[in-house]
């Protein structure tokens, strides 16, 4: 269950020569950290501040049955690849990743997060449901 979720947080699938965003000192919400902390934990700690379960529940709400079709398809090494690639195009090419990050970072990566803890609920349930028959 472990991997599963590792492998869709994408600084966990690449590395740009800073560790995957471990020597990336940057500050995000006004405290001094690192990238691979702000998309380990402090994107979702923000986003589920309210109530875990409730947005649990919107995320598996969210999520169509084309989505579930596609992603319960995959295999490990197309998600640590699809991960990889939201980390290069996203992560390291799209949104500042060195310095203060700007307020909007978290609107900026929220919807990539919660699209990536979808996908890993899908696969987590996929697995689940083939070991437990």
């Amino acid at each position: 269950m472990h991997f599963i979720g590792d492998v869709h947080q994408p600084l966990h699938a690449s590395d740009n020569n800073d560790r995957g965003g471990n020597n990336a000192v940057v500050t995000f919400m006004g405290h001094q950290t690192n990238l691979h902390v702000v998309w380990d934990t402090g994107i979702i700690e923000l986003a589920l501040k309210s109530d875990e379960r409730s947005n649990a529940l919107r995320l598996a709400q969210n999520i169509t049955d084309a989505e579930r079709a596609l992603w319960s398809s995959d295999d490990p090494v197309s998600w640590a690849n699809e991960s990889y690639q939201i980390s290069v195009r996203i992560i390291y090419g799209g949104l500042q990743h060195q310095g203060t990050l700007p307020d909007s970072y978290e609107a900026q990566a929220l919807p990539i997060v919660n699209q990536q803890l979808e996908r890993a609920g899908v696969r987590l349930a996929k697995l689940l449901n083939e070991v437990l028959k």
